[in-house]
């Protein structure tokens, strides 16, 4: 039993990210934190809300919180909102592709993972209850 797994959180979605620990993935460095956290979160969130409430800005915040901390999502907003107040028509194009890209592939990671273990914990509840 891995002594960073958080209590409550479901046998399935730990065996994810200790998948992802064991692969030691040096470009998504802290991916199996954020999971982690997004597992934690999902055990908060089901229970009152169920699985990704279509209008839910607080669990969106907190899932940005997460890819904040854990995904780096800071550095590619910082680069989004530099390259902006510098616009410059069509000079500074490319700049802002880039960033933006690096965006939304950060988010994409943050989503996905919240998706997955968001199901995986649902899957888990519906079995234990």
């Amino acid at each position: 039993m891995s002594p960073r797994r958080a209590a409550g959180l479901s046998p399935l979605l730990v065996i994810v990210i200790e998948a992802l620990e064991a692969q030691g993935n040096k470009e998504r460095p802290r991916e199996a934190e954020a999971l982690r956290a997004l597992g934690e979160l999902a055990l908060v969130q089901i229970p009152a809300r169920g699985v990704l409430a279509p209008s839910e800005d607080k669990l969106y915040q907190a899932i940005d919180r997460i890819a904040t901390t854990y995904l780096g999502l800071g550095d590619p907003r910082k680069t989004l909102g530099a390259a902006l107040t510098a616009v410059e028509p069509y000079t500074k194009r490319d700049e802002i592709e880039v960033a933006v890209n690096h965006l939304s592939a950060v988010l994409d990671v943050a989503y996905f993972n919240a998706g997955l273990a968001f199901g995986i914990t649902f899957a888990d509840l519906r079995t234990t209850r």
